[in-house]
C-alpha cells in the first residue's frame, strides 16, 4: 500500500501542536511499519513540481488542479494531518485529522485573516467529503457530529501522543532561570499568546493575589498578543525545547486556562514532566486531564484564584502523574496505521 502524507502543516503558519502532531506521527509510523510505502511532501510538491505555495493553493481552490495524489506518483491513501487546500482523484482514499472546530464554535477568537482562510479552504467540505476522519479527542468527535452532521462511523478517536519528558540537570535549570531572571518559585503557562488561551484572566488573578512567585508566560505571539511585562511577569518567546522542559520541571504550578481546545498538548507535557497542573474544565481538557489536574471554569476569575492559591499552598496531590500508557506516539501511530489498513 502506498500512503501519501501532506507535511505542509509542519512548516507553515500553523506551527505549534499541529506541526508537532504531523512530525511526531510520521516519525513513529516509519518506525513501526516496514510493509507499506510512505510518500511525504511539503511546499512546492518537491523538486519535480516546484510550484510556489500561493500559486498551488489558488490552483487547488479555484481549478481543482493538480490532483495531489497523482503528482506524488499515485497513492492508495492520502493523509492530511490538518485541513489545507486539497484536490484528489476519486479513486484515492482521503483520511484527514481534525484537531478542533474553533473556527466554527469560536470565530471571535480568530483574526479576520484566519476566518477568510478557513472560508477559502472549505474546511466543512473537506471534513464532509473525507473517507475517514481522525478526531484527536472524544470532544472533537462530538463537535464534528453536532456541527457538521458527520456520521459517527466515519470518525475514529485517536489521542495524540506526547514526547517523553527530558530530565534536565538542576544546574542547567538554575542557569535557565538566571538567564531569564526568574525567581526560585514561579507559576508557568505556555501557549500561543492569543485571546482563546485566556492568559489575560490568569494575569488579572495573578495581579490580584500578588504572590511572591513570578509568572512566566512562554509562547509565540499570535493575534492580539498584548501582555505587559513587569519585574514579576516574564514573557518569553521562542524558548528552546530544553528551556521548556526545565520550566515544566521547576515551576510550582502550570496553568492552562484556555476557553477551548481540541486536544491540549501543554498541560499533558507539563504533567509528564512532573508539574502540578490547573486546566480548564471544558472542551477536550476535562477529558484528557480528568482527575490528574485541578480543573477550573476559565470564565470564573474567583475559581481561578481559589485554585491558584490552593496549588501555591500545597500541590503534592497533582505532582508526578504517569501518562505513558495513555498518550504516547507509538500507540497513536499504531491506531492510525490500523485505520489506514481498514480502507484497502
Amino acid at each position: 500500500m502506498k500512503i501519501g502524507i501532506d507535511l505542509r502543516s509542519v512548516d507553515n503558519s500553523f506551527g505549534g501542536g499541529i506541526a508537532n502532531y504531523a512530525a511526531s506521527l510520521c516519525d513513529n509510523l516509519q518506525k513501526i511499519d516496514q510493509k507499506n510505502q510512505y510518500i511525504f511532501f511539503n511546499s512546492g510538491l518537491g523538486k519535480d513540481y516546484n510550484i510556489p505555495n500561493k500559486v498551488l493553493n489558488t490552483s487547488l481552490r479555484f481549478f481543482n488542479y493538480p490532483k495531489l495524489d497523482k503528482k506524488i506518483g499515485g497513492v492508495d491513501i492520502f493523509f492530511s494531518p490538518n485541513i489545507l487546500f486539497q484536490s484528489l482523484s476519486p479513486d484515492c482514499k482521503h483520511v484527514i485529522c481534525c484537531h478542533d472546530l474553533s473556527f466554527l464554535l469560536f470565530p471571535e477568537f480568530l483574526s479576520m485573516k484566519r476566518r477568510i482562510w478557513h472560508h477559502l479552504v472549505q474546511a466543512k467540505k473537506l471534513y464532509q467529503e473525507a473517507d475517514k476522519i481522525i478526531a484527536v479527542s472524544k470532544n472533537t468527535k462530538q463537535d464534528l457530529i453536532n456541527e457538521l452532521n458527520i456520521p459517527e462511523e466515519k470518525i475514529k478517536v485517536i489521542y495524540s501522543g506526547i514526547n517523553p519528558a527530558s530530565d534536565i540537570d538542576p544546574e542547567d535549570i538554575k542557569k535557565i532561570k538566571n538567564k531569564h531572571n526568574i525567581s526560585d518559585n514561579f507559576i508557568f503557562t505556555l501557549s500561543v499568546i492569543e485571546p482563546r488561551k485566556n492568559i489575560e484572566s490568569l494575569i488579572q488573578v495573578y495581579n490580584k493575589i500578588d504572590p511572591e512567585a513570578d509568572l512566566v508566560v512562554a509562547g509565540r505571539k499570535g493575534w492580539k498578543s498584548q501582555i505587559i511585562k513587569t519585574d514579576k511577569i516574564k514573557v518569553l518567546e521562542n524558548i528552546s525545547e530544553k528551556e521548556k522542559q526545565a520550566l515544566y520541571q521547576a515551576c510550582q504550578v502550570f496553568v492552562f486556562p484556555s476557553f477551548y481546545e481540541g486536544f491540549g498538548f501543554p498541560p499533558l507535557e507539563a504533567m509528564a514532566a512532573g508539574a502540578p497542573v490547573i486546566a480548564s474544565a471544558n472542551s477536550s481538557l476535562s477529558e484528557i486531564c480528568a482527575d490528574k489536574a485541578l480543573l477550573i471554569d476559565p470564565y470564573n476569575l474567583e475559581e481561578i484564584e481559589i485554585a491558584l492559591k490552593e496549588m501555591l499552598k500545597d500541590n503534592s496531590q497533582y505532582k508526578n502523574m504517569n501518562l505513558n500508557k495513555e498518550f504516547n506516539w507509538e500507540k497513536t501511530a499504531r491506531e492510525t496505521l490500523e485505520l489506514f489498513e481498514s480502507l484497502v
